[in-house]
């Protein structure tokens, strides 16, 4: 537990190096415990909101840095291919989902 603590303050560190003065939002270290994702869904929508702005703006920032520097561009993995496969199931409603 103590290790995951020193991952969350090392993270946080990056977003205000990074130009977040503030947090939206205060992401209580409670969150990141043994059963992360019934915490995360306990959050309510405005809290997810929140959370989910602050690492779409964080990812910019991160970016936009990459590209000061002069670093490409990260190039995503591609999507394996039973997911498009899926997604095209899920799309035309066949109930395959």
């Amino acid at each position: 537990m103590a290790e995951r603590g020193r991952q969350i303050a090392k993270v946080r560190g990056e977003l205000m190096s990074a130009g977040m003065k503030k947090s939206p939002v205060a992401i209580p270290s409670e969150i990141y415990g043994d059963d992360d994702l019934a915490k995360l869904r306990a959050l309510s929508m405005k809290e997810r909101g929140d959370l989910l702005s602050l690492a779409c703006k964080a990812a910019a920032r991160i970016l936009e840095s990459r590209r000061r520097m002069g670093i490409p561009d990260p190039e995503p993995e591609p999507w394996h291919p039973s997911t498009y496969e899926w997604l095209k199931n899920w799309t035309r409603g066949d109930g395959t989902r």
